[in-house]
């Protein structure tokens, strides 16, 4: 749990799991992989800061927000 723990405090480890899903949504066609991508990259600084709080809140609303439908056009 430790070594994970250091790996999330490095920005680079965020910025690679960004690019890793933008590739996979690249080569799979899912149309949500830049938005999760770019949202794994913006959490990286507060990960690397160790406010762990505040980079699981920006995850979980980048990938909540990507999945989720639109209220207008059903």
């Amino acid at each position: 749990m430790n070594w994970f723990l250091k790996r999330l405090r490095e920005p680079s480890t965020m910025i690679g799991l960004g690019v890793a899903v933008g590739g996979i949504g690249q080569v799979a066609k899912i149309e949500e992989a830049p938005a999760i991508a770019e949202t794994l990259v913006q959490s990286a600084p507060a990960f690397a800061g160790g406010d762990y709080v505040t980079g699981i809140g920006l995850l979980l609303g980048g990938v909540f927000g990507a999945f989720m439908k639109e209220k207008g056009d059903r």
